[in-house]
C-alpha cells in the first residue's frame, strides 16, 4: 500500500455466486484497485504510472478505451447501452456506453477489445472498430475524483441483445434504444422511451427479458452532449459515412 493512499479495507468485496456456471466468482475492490494505470499531464504527455485508486483519488489523468455498439434491423437503428454493477464504486446501477474500460499501464488503444470479450463475450479485431477521437471527461463525487481522456470508437454489430454472452460480474444488463429516441430523450423531446435487452436477475440466477420505459435519470450523467453526439455519429457510420468524428 502506498503511504497516504486508502487502504484495501476501503473497498467492500463481494462475493458472487453463479449457479448456472457451477463456479464462484470474487469481485473484489482490492484487485480493481492495486491495478497500475499510465498517467498523464493536461497536454496528454504521459508523465508516470500510478496506482489506480490513487489515480481516482487524486484525480490524476488518465485514458479509457470506449467502444459503442450500433445495430441496424428491419425496424430501425440502434444504440446499445450496458447496465453498471450494483457493487460499483463509481455510479452503480446506471446505463453507460457499451463496453468501456482503463488501459492497464502499457497497454494500447488496439488492446482495449479484450473489454468486449470480458463485458459481452464477443471477438472483435481491432480493424473492425472506427476510431472517432478522443473526449475528456470529468467527474467528482464524494468518493472518487476522475479525469479521463477517452478513445472513443463505434461498432457495427447486427447480433439481437439475445446473442451476446454477457458477463454478469463485469455487466448487469445491455439493453437496445432506437437511436431517434435517444436523441428525443437526451434533447428533451421526450421524458421517457422504450428499451428492450436482457438483465441479470440475482433472486433466479439467470439472465431475464426486459422491455421498459427509461428516463434520463438512469444514464451516466455527462456534463456535454456526449449522447446527443453520439446519436448523430451512429446515424451517419450506418449509413456509411466513414467521416465522423466525436
Amino acid at each position: 500500500m502506498t503511504p497516504g493512499g486508502p487502504g484495501f479495507s476501503d473497498y467492500p468485496i463481494k462475493v458472487k455466486i453463479n449457479i448456472s456456471h457451477s463456479h464462484f466468482y470474487m469481485v473484489s475492490m482490492e484487485e480493481e484497485y492495486s491495478e497500475f494505470l499510465d498517467i498523464y499531464d493536461e497536454t496528454l504527455t504521459k508523465i508516470g504510472v500510478k496506482l489506480r485508486r490513487e489515480v481516482h483519488k487524486e484525480g490524476s489523468w488518465h485514458k479509457s478505451f470506449h467502444c459503442w455498439i450500433v445495430r441496424r434491423d428491419e425496424k430501425g437503428d440502434y444504440l446499445l447501452f450496458q447496465k453498471r454493477g450494483n457493487d460499483k464504486l463509481f455510479l452503480p446501477n446506471l446505463y453507460d456506453i457499451t463496453s468501456a474500460g482503463h488501459y492497464s499501464a502499457g497497454e494500447t488503444m488496439e488492446d482495449g477489445v479484450r473489454e468486449l470479450q470480458e463485458e459481452l463475450g464477443i471477438e472483435v479485431n481491432y480493424s473492425e472498430l472506427k476510431y472517432l477521437g478522443f473526449r475528456i471527461e470529468i467527474y467528482k463525487g464524494e468518493k472518487i475524483f476522475n479525469r479521463e481522456f477517452c478513445d472513443v470508437h463505434i461498432l457495427r454489430k447486427d447480433l439481437e441483445i439475445k446473442d451476446y454472452h454477457v458477463d454478469e460480474t463485469e455487466v448487469e444488463g445491455l439493453i437496445q434504444i432506437k437511436i431517434k429516441d435517444v436523441m428525443d430523450l437526451f434533447t428533451g423531446r421526450v421524458d421517457s422511451v422504450l428499451a428492450e435487452g436482457i438483465e441479470w436477475d440475482w433472486g433466479s440466477m439467470r439472465w431475464v427479458d426486459i422491455r421498459k420505459k427509461v428516463t434520463k435519470d438512469v444514464f451516466i450523467p455527462r456534463i456535454d452532449q456526449y449522447y446527443q453526439k453520439m446519436c448523430m455519429i451512429a446515424k451517419l457510420f450506418l449509413n456509411g459515412d466513414e467521416d465522423v468524428f466525436i
